[in-house]
């Protein structure tokens, strides 16, 4: 932390805060320092993968109190790293759970990072077909951002049936989850009990 502090302290002049998804980050004051860094780092197809890959374990608390590994140290050190959970519950002043407040920097930023670093099983296992997520994004964001993720994921792998039938299932699904994303649940059970009836094979009559 206080090696990042002196960074920050130096190249201050080139940093603005903004807003983002709830929460207060940093950029870039100029764009063509953006662009920049855009072109050496992200337009690399070799190593591009590398950097989404470490901040898709930011955000799936992979270092979170735990020591990570770095090269000439494999026992690593712990770096101290927030955790990132998908909601932290509200409480009013009797401590009584009140509400949720979501992390929309996971729920928009994992998927993303994980797409871009290639890792397409971590994707479904810890996003786009993990229930929890699926429904935190839903109810923080609205059921179009989620579609969006599976559209993008899709566009990657056009093969991956479970993501064409998630697809698939939430658009069918779309007003009643708009209005209640509770519904989740039951509106997967719902359309799959239909597509494995329709799917079972008739049996030879006598």
């Amino acid at each position: 932390p206080v090696l990042l502090l002196r960074m920050v302290c130096t190249i201050r002049t080139y940093l603005q805060e903004v807003a983002a998804d709830g929460q207060m980050t940093f950029m870039w004051r100029h764009s063509q320092i953006a662009e920049a860094a855009v072109e050496r780092y992200l337009n690399n197809r070799d190593k591009a993968p590398s950097y989404h890959k470490a901040m898709a374990e930011y955000f799936l608390d992979l270092w979170y109190d735990k020591p990570k590994p770095f090269t000439g140290n494999e026992k690593g050190v712990k770096r101290a790293v927030t955790a990132q959970p998908l909601y932290r519950n509200k409480t009013n002043s009797d401590g009584e759970i009140v509400g949720k407040t979501y992390n929309l920097r996971k729920l928009y930023e994992l998927p993303f990072h994980l797409m871009k670093s290639q890792q397409h099983d971590v994707l479904k296992k810890a996003c786009l077909c993990n229930f929890g997520f699926v429904l935190a994004k839903i109810s923080a964001s609205g059921i179009q951002a989620i579609v969006d993720d599976l559209q993008m994921a899709l566009g990657m792998e056009p093969a991956d049936m479970d993501l064409k039938l998630l697809s698939d299932t939430l658009h069918l699904s779309s007003t009643a989850l708009s209005k209640d994303p509770r519904q989740l649940a039951s509106q997967i059970v719902g359309r799959l009990d239909t597509i494995i009836r329709q799917d079972k094979p008739v049996a030879p009559s006598d």
